[in-house]
């Protein structure tokens, strides 16, 4: 609420003193009043309500975790974050008392509660005692109420009806409405499309324009306020038409009391008073969290991750360093999982959909296995685990027909490979074991999480997040640092980001020193080809130089990265593509993916089918193609350069090759002896300086191949461009009705695919997945969209699977407020004839994926872009073949992301639009889609799971 000019004005009258003790604001995601100035508030994640003392900036906790509130002149009732029932709250901190089951909706007049059943096929009143209701209404699709009494609104017409105080008495008052507010004495609505807001007269069906435009409205005792659907600044109506007046700024949400209004500010930090006047506010502050204990503050700086905090002196931390049991955060990210690679580069990948483990080998990826949930790699060997029952199996390549896949635990959780020892976190995380090819021993205690690189195996403690390295014996563990958001563990060093991910710090290897190595982080990767980080804002990576602060952007975002001894490796964003980084500038080779196999044969296909006479084609596609997968390093190692690997580095000697002589530059580093390459690198001189002689002579020969390659690559690679270009501009209309299907138009007249083209179907729901929904196909012309016209969403009437999950998991990564960070996605747009409460056509998404949005690392890549693109298209004449799928990973309700395509036939018959992207569901850097539960490891949400 408090931005521009309320910021000016309301944040200058409140000063922190300089001497104020730093607190940190619990978020919050909604503001109800009651009474004279009785404010309360629901925490962002749900966990509790607060009550205003009255004055200051003071708040008390007056109830634990609930879903939603309602306030009136009858009281503040809230429903149960689990069972859904609802209860009333008696006066005092904690002191609630149950009053009824669950309800659809829930609302509150000068003196009653009103409900909706779950079904929304009748409405109840409360009656003041126990759990007695009595039904006074039917069907209803939403309840209002006020001073003014209550109101609904019919489910199918959307016509509101204002209840006469007697069962099943109603009477009609207005058609169907945007959204409706109820003040002491009046009823107020906003029409369908928002454009105007209206007063009910009192009698019949009569009401009186008042005001334009709005985007939302809110009332109470004391009065009706609307905000601007443009700037969302709050407008106060002063009784006349058109006579409005601005009383504030944009808010995530407001509340109209009996006396003043309220409202939260944007990031959901503190809650702000109205004072009656212009646009002044007064600020009434918000919750704080509770000091944490001194043992889990870090002892340098807020940011750190890494200096540790001495013990209590009444409580210290026992030998081995088992942590104390506590329960773990909240939700984890299954992103990581997805890739996997050993020190030597052998490189695994699961599928998209789960469906299986994939292996890269020389000529391609082959599928090592069905269905999995995790993959994990080293020199031990590959593991996968069992999406439904969590266990974890090895891979065993048998030439005897067997089950290649071996069970080695009996219990899920989570997994970590390091050189030949596989670790294991239980689903309780009751204590870590270690398994070294035939029986697991128990080496730890409870711990949060585990870590295993080059540099050792590490874990988290439990209760405070502090790091402990094994020692190598069972229960001899070593404390190096305080808690951070995550750690890697490189070829040598472990590495942290600070918890509130602001800083980058390596560990000294001794004790509990660290240095802060770079700024703010979103995930770091590490292995022996260098440690690499994350910008928390846009996603793209960066590789550690060596030096504190001296980072160098590599690449754009991606799902997951992979490091080996000598490469880095990236997941596309949409899961189904590898890609190896070059080891210069932004530079990365397309390595292929589960998906690749189906697009070679094609390839392939058009590529015989049009290959010159007399050449071979396919035979120098594959060639060319392999000698293109193969960098400077991997030829280096096979060709006997590994110790002018070792002793040069890689990028030094990437560096002669941009020089004009590269034999002189390398004679250079040769002749530089241990000046250049340090003390005691020079022992064998003399072979050495005769390995660099054969390099200077032979890579510039590997790079002239690779260079023709590349070159011979991009011409049979043009020769399937052309084939495809060749055929019809139609794109893959499998599973269509021949006599639906999208056919060039004959000319601008034309008639033929008119009778054809202007249609859209819905897939089915995914029933044993939760009802998600699956994909939509349409052919689009301009008068089907004028003729079906599509609708917004209402939450209230159709939810999507995972809504209510994502909604806490954005509070918990502090994406707040969560109504403007959780959409439900129009998988065929409103602009294009789209239903916003079929559940066929609605996913759970993140607000970049649905539509731009400030800070957002999607920028474009949004499907409201996409939808104006094709909407243009069509109004332009162009017949569109358009399909949206939604991918999910596994069993879970929230997508990955949405696969869109779009075919325009122009007028003319030529071809029109084309769109094929992939459209991530990333919200705060990370994919709403690939979540798994912190204390079971299982997928999240699935199933029922709000």
């Amino acid at each position: 609420m408090v931005a521009g000019a309320v910021t000016a004005g309301l944040m200058s009258t409140v000063p922190a003193a300089a001497t104020d003790t730093a607190t940190t604001p619990i978020p919050l995601v909604s503001v109800a009043a009651i009474g004279d100035d009785e404010v309360f508030a629901l925490a962002a994640d749900h966990s509790a309500v607060y009550q205003w003392n009255g004055a200051g900036t003071d708040w008390v906790k007056v109830g634990g975790p609930a879903e939603d509130l309602y306030a009136g002149g009858a009281g503040l009732f809230a429903t149960n974050r689990d069972s859904h029932k609802i209860y009333k709250y008696n006066g005092a901190p904690d002191q609630w008392t149950e009053i009824g089951n669950p309800g659809a909706e829930f609302a509150v007049t000068g003196d009653h509660l009103y409900g909706l059943s779950t079904d929304r096929t009748a409405v109840y009143e409360w009656t003041g005692t126990g759990t007695d209701w009595v039904k006074v209404g039917g069907p209803a699709q939403d309840l209002y109420a006020g001073g003014a009494g209550l109101f609904a609104t019919n489910w199918e017409t959307g016509r509101i009806y204002k209840y006469n105080d007697q069962p099943d008495q109603w009477s009609e008052t207005g058609n169907a409405g945007a959204e409706f507010a109820v003040t002491g004495d009046h009823l107020y609505g906003l029409n369908p499309d928002r454009t105007a807001v209206y007063e009910w007269n009192g009698t019949g069906i009569d009401w009186t324009r008042i005001g334009g435009p709005a985007q939302n409205l809110y009332a109470g005792g004391a009065g009706l306020f609307a905000t601007n659907p443009d700037t969302h600044n709050i407008y106060k109506y002063n009784g006349q038409p058109d006579g409005w007046d601005h009383v504030g700024e944009a808010g995530s949400s407001f509340a109209v009391g009996n006396v003043r209004l309220y409202g939260l500010a944007p990031d959901g930090n503190s809650v702000h008073q109205w004072n009656g006047q212009g646009t002044d506010w007064a600020s009434l502050g918000a919750p704080v969290a509770p000091a944490a204990p001194r043992a889990e503050q870090p002892q340098a700086s807020a940011s750190s991750p890494a200096p540790t905090t001495p013990e209590p002196q009444d409580d210290p931390e026992p030998e081995g360093a088992q942590a104390p049991s506590a329960d773990a955060p909240a939700e984890g990210d299954g992103t990581a999982t997805s890739l996997a690679v050993t020190a030597k580069d052998e490189l695994y990948m699961l599928a998209v959909d789960q469906s299986g483990v994939w292996h890269r080998e020389q000529d391609g990826w082959r599928q090592l296995s069905g269905p999995a949930m995790a993959v994990y790699a080293g020199r031990l060997g590959v593991f996968a685990t069992n999406p439904d029952t969590g266990l974890i199996n090895k891979y065993n390549d048998r030439s005897d027909g067997s089950s290649p896949w071996g069970p080695i635990s009996d219990a899920g959780g989570d997994f970590a490979v390091s050189g030949d020892s596989l670790y294991h976190l239980p689903a309780n995380h009751s204590g870590v074991a270690e398994w070294h090819g035939d029986t697991w021993t128990q080496i730890g205690g409870p711990a949060k999480n585990i870590y295993a690189g080059g540099a050792g195996f590490f874990a988290t403690n439990r209760e405070t997040g502090h790091i402990y390295k094994y020692d190598g014996r069972p229960d001899q563990w070593t404390e190096v640092g305080g808690p951070g958001a995550t750690f890697a563990s490189g070829h040598d060093r472990l590495y942290g980001i600070a918890t509130d991910h602001s800083a980058v710090y390596e560990w000294s290897g001794k004790g509990t020193t660290w240095t802060r190595i770079g700024g703010p982080a979103g995930n770091i990767y590490a292995g022996g080809a260098g440690l690499f980080a994350t910008n928390p804002d846009t996603g793209h990576l960066y590789k550690y130089e060596g030096q504190p602060d001296q980072w160098t952007e590599v690449g754009g975002p991606g799902a997951t990265f992979a490091v080996s001894d000598t490469h880095l490796y990236g997941l596309s964003p949409d899961h189904s593509t590898t890609y190896q980084w070059n080891g210069t500038g932004t530079d990365w080779t397309r390595i292929g993916g589960p998906a690749d196999p189906i697009q070679e044969q094609l390839d392939e296909k058009l590529l015989n089918e049009n290959c010159p006479p007399g050449q071979n084609c396919l035979q120098e596609y594959r060639d060319a193609k392999k000698i293109l997968e193969t960098s400077v390093t991997d030829w280096m190692k096979v060709n006997g350069y590994e110790a002018s690997l070792n002793t040069l580095g890689i990028n030094t000697i990437l560096e002669c090759v941009k020089d004009h002589d590269f034999s002189s530059c390398i004679e250079a580093l040769a002749d530089a002896g241990q000046t250049l390459l340090g003390v005691g690198a020079f022992k064998k001189t003399y072979r050495l300086k005769k390995q660099l002689d054969h390099l200077a002579r032979d890579l510039p020969k590997f790079l002239d191949t690779l260079n023709k390659a590349r070159a011979q690559y991009n011409k049979l690679q043009a020769i399937i461009a052309l084939a495809r270009a060749a055929k019809p501009h139609l794109p893959d209309q499998a599973g269509v009705p021949e006599h639906r299907r999208l056919a060039p138009q004959p000319d601008g007249t034309g008639t033929a695919n008119k009778d054809k083209c202007g249609w859209a179907e819905l897939e089915d729901v995914d029933k044993r997945n939760g009802n998600r929904a699956t994909g939509i196909t349409a052919c689009l012309t301009q008068s089907y969209i004028d003729e079906h016209p599509g609708t917004e969403t209402r939450i209230k009437i159709t939810k999507p699977p995972g809504y209510d999950w994502a909604g806490r998991t954005a509070a918990h990564l502090g994406a707040l407020p969560v109504n403007q960070n959780i959409n439900a996605c129009h998988l065929l747009g409103k602009k294009l004839s789209g239903s916003g409460t079929d559940p066929r056509n609605l996913a759970t998404c993140a607000r970049g994926a649905n539509d731009w949005q400030t800070g957002s690392q999607q920028g474009d890549n949004n499907m409201k872009k996409y939808e104006r693109d094709v909407a243009d298209a069509v109004r332009g004449g162009q017949d569109v073949f358009y399909r949206v799928t939604a991918t999910y990973s596994g069993r879970r309700t929230v997508p990955i992301g949405f696969r869109i395509s779009a075919y325009g036939i122009t007028p003319g018959g030529g071809p029109g639009i084309e769109i094929n992207v992939f459209v991530s569901n990333t919200l705060a850097g990370r994919n709403l889609g690939m979540f798994n539960d912190q204390h079971t490891n299982r997928q999240i949400p699935t199933g029922s799971e709000a």
